[in-house]
């Protein structure tokens, strides 16, 4: 997953959007991923399925939301993920001032 990280570092135009699904990544590795998101200029859409979401990741989602307007998470999907109602609780205390956000969801 470092690998992934020091592309998005490096090449900020390369993605607009991922879809992780069932990959077993880890909180830890997961967080820093989303932090080599936010140097992607067009970055709007992160789905994570079927892996960990932990306080380490809820508290780098910040990193994509309180970008400016336009560069910032349109869209935000969590499904089936290890996570915890703590968790939960906290990305929606980060979430409740993002009127950026177009989609979201948990389940």
């Amino acid at each position: 997953m470092n690998s992934l990280a020091d592309v998005c570092t490096d090449f900020p135009d390369l993605l607009e959007g991922v879809d992780f699904n069932t990959n077993g990544i880890k909180d830890e590795a997961l967080a820093n991923l989303i932090e080599s998101f936010g140097h992607q200029t067009r970055f709007n859409s992160l789905i994570i399925r079927h892996n960990e979401f932990g306080p380490k990741s809820v508290e780098k989602i910040s990193v994509l939301t309180n970008r400016g307007f336009g560069d910032c998470l349109d869209e935000l999907r969590i499904i089936s993920c290890h996570t915890s109602s703590e968790v939960i609780s906290q990305l929606l205390d980060n979430l409740e001032e993002n009127r950026n956000l177009q989609k979201l969801g948990l389940v």
